[in-house]
């Protein structure tokens, strides 16, 4: 009911003319998008970082009409005044999936806009999918009649207690609860998944199979797209100690010097929260030359604001078109402003 309440009064702030106003008096601010998967056929249930094909299109559609897309370079610059007041939209892909070579490029390519897509090389070469992927591929398959995870502190399950739907979210909540833990624990539940569940190949399921290094190489050759460092295996940074991190964040950049693979001096935090990196996460970026850094914090992005900790707009399956309009123009962020306040208030 509030979602349908929502969609109701995005139509008519569009009609209305108030998307047009908020854009207005948002010109001076830049989007940031962030994007995962494109899909063209259908998982068994909603994954929010894969979107249709046929909703990217219409997106990219939009944004050609009544935006400036700016290459992902302008958040590296010492000033971006120059593009500031232009609506100026940058569009990112986080971890590098293969339908971003497959699905998004071409459509990139029809419509003459360009973006930023970050990469995992760890990943891409070994031929492995994000954990956060495993584990919902692991839970929808429903592998075995019992998963035991009291070892770790999170129950035994049994496959016909659970539909599919809630195999799911039941992915979601042990995969929420693994974002917390040490960076050692994490990686001791993936391997006993691996090795007493094991799956028919062990291969990702194609939604969730990642570029090969031949792939990335040939997009960030091309004119659409610039390559970007997500870190080398995805783990949550701020789990990790500081010389932890630095293998990771230097294995990441070593790699993609050996691919000779041109690459911005830009990174995206794996998970993207404030809680998921630290000081000597950014100390180490600062180390390394990376200019600046995108979150998965909600909002505009600005010259004031700092360049490690930069905001964007997520957009997921559950983004409808007049939600994406209301997102764009600063009416969505301001709704939710509204929302908060009263909330406090009460």
């Amino acid at each position: 009911m509030k979602r349908f309440i929502l969609k109701i009064t995005y139509i008519l702030a569009d009609l209305l003319g108030i998307n047009l106003l908020f854009r207005y008096l948002n010109s001076g601010k830049m989007r940031i998008l962030m994007y995962h998967g494109i899909s063209s056929g259908h998982l068994p249930t909603l994954y929010w970082t894969h979107i249709g094909k046929e909703k990217f299109t219409w997106q990219m559609k939009y944004l050609k009409r009544r935006y400036n897309v700016v290459p992902g370079a302008v958040l590296t610059e010492e000033s971006m005044q120059s593009v500031l007041r232009k609506h100026a939209v940058v569009i990112t892909f986080d971890d590098g999936l293969e339908s971003v070579y497959t699905e998004a490029w071409p459509i990139l390519k029809k419509y003459r806009l360009t973006a930023v897509c970050f990469v995992l090389p760890g990943l891409s070469e070994s031929g492995r999918s994000i954990w956060t992927d495993y584990l919902y591929e692991f839970f929808i398959a429903g592998l075995g009649m019992e998963i035991d995870l009291t070892a770790f502190g999170l129950g035994r399950y049994r496959r016909e207690d659970y539909g599919l739907h809630q195999r799911a979210q039941l992915a979601l909540k042990i995969g929420g609860e693994a974002k917390s833990w040490p960076h050692e624990k994490r990686e001791q539940l993936l391997a006993y998944l691996s090795a007493e569940y094991p799956t028919a190949d062990g291969s990702p399921d194609q939604s969730f199979r990642l570029m090969t290094v031949r792939q990335i190489q040939k997009l960030g050759s091309g004119e659409e797209f610039t390559i970007a460092p997500h870190s080398n295996t995805h783990p949550i940074l701020s789990t990790m100690t500081p010389d932890q991190q630095e293998q990771e964040i230097c294995k990441t950049m070593e790699t993609l010097v050996r691919w000779s693979v041109p690459h911005l001096p830009l990174f995206a935090y794996p998970n993207g929260r404030l809680e998921d990196f630290d000081r000597h996460t950014v100390r180490i970026l600062q180390k390394m030359n990376i200019k600046a850094a995108v979150t998965t914090e909600e909002g505009f992005h600005d010259d004031l604001q700092d360049r490690f900790r930069i905001k964007r707009i997520p957009i997921g399956a559950d983004v409808g078109k007049w939600e994406f309009k209301a997102r764009m123009s600063g009416l969505f962020y301001f709704l939710l402003r509204l929302k908060n306040h009263f909330m406090k208030g009460h």
